[in-house]
């Protein structure tokens, strides 16, 4: 009987999270996750009883030396260069030195992952199709769920349930 409760407390919890993050997604607010170009900034709304802020939510801010990449990205992209071009590019390939001094003042720019160590061309094309470099925050793209009891799986949603939102 308690296993059966705490599966029911624990269904309820999950939708209390995923209620919370769909008013956050509504408000266009941050729901999780980094994006390069972007920091994630906390916004406060007082203190507690001892005296420690309370973090009402999470905001974009524009990181600039980061967004300036992104920009350089979509400005090679336009201009006809190839997702293996950039990342090459990117990762200060000397074949194109003319590119790199062009787009990137001639250095090679740290990844956005730290211990991949490169920019790869996989990385450059979820850039370019990432909407939120067009302003727009996309939410409920897949819900996590259980498969067999206990195996948490990705799933993905109807694009229809999406929750698209201008920023």
């Amino acid at each position: 009987a308690r296993s059966c409760a705490a599966e029911v407390e624990r269904e309820k919890a999950r939708q209390r999270t995923r209620d919370a993050m769909l008013a956050r997604a509504k408000r266009g607010l941050v729901t999780g996750g980094v994006v390069f170009g972007y920091r994630n900034k906390p916004v406060y709304s007082g203190t507690d009883a001892s005296g420690n802020p309370i973090r009402s939510h999470v905001e974009l801010e524009i990181a600039h030396a980061e967004a300036e990449v992104v920009r350089s990205i979509f400005r090679m992209f336009v201009a006809g260069y190839g997702l293996k071009a950039i990342a090459r590019t990117l990762n200060g390939d000397p074949r194109y030195a003319l590119e790199s001094e062009r787009y990137f003042g001639g250095r090679r720019v740290p990844p956005p992952r730290k211990g991949s160590g490169s920019w790869a061309p996989s990385g450059v094309n979820t850039m370019l199709q990432n909407e939120r470099y067009r302003g727009i925050i996309v939410w409920g793209r897949y819900r996590n769920t259980d498969r067999g009891g206990r195996t948490r799986v990705r799933v993905a949603q109807d694009p229809s349930s999406w929750i698209r939102v201008e920023v």
